[in-house]
C-alpha cells in the first residue's frame, strides 16, 4: 500500500470516528435496534464487574476482562450503562486509529 493510499485510509478512519463521535453526543442519536438480547447480556456483566464481581470466578464469560474494563471504568466515574458504552467504544477506536 502507497503512502497516498495509507493516508486516505487514515483519513477515511478518523472521519468514521469524528461522525461516530458526533451521533454519539447527540442526545438520542444512537439507538440499538438489533443484538438487544447480547447487549443486556454485557450490561448484566459490566454491572456485576462495577459492584466487584471477578470474571471467570463469579461470572461465566469467555470474554477477557480486556472487553469489559473500559465499559466498567466509565461506569464507575457516574456514566450510566449505554452512554459508557458508546465512549468504551470511542476510546478504542482512539487507541487502535493511529495504529492503522
Amino acid at each position: 500500500m502507497g503512502c497516498t493510499a495509507q493516508r486516505t485510509a487514515a483519513l477515511g478512519l478518523l472521519a468514521a470516528c469524528a461522525v461516530y463521535l458526533a451521533a454519539a453526543l447527540i442526545p438520542d442519536g444512537i439507538n440499538m435496534t438489533k443484538h438487544t438480547g447480547d447487549a443486556l447480556h454485557l450490561i448484566g456483566i459490566v454491572e456485576h464487574m462495577v459492584r466487584g464481581g471477578q470474571l471467570h470466578t463469579d461470572i461465566e464469560t469467555p470474554i477477557g476482562a480486556w472487553s469489559f474494563w473500559p465499559i466498567v471504568a466509565f461506569m464507575q466515574m457516574g456514566v450510566s450503562a449505554g452512554v459508557a458504552f458508546l465512549y468504551a467504544q470511542l476510546l478504542v477506536a482512539a487507541i487502535l486509529v493511529p495504529m492503522a
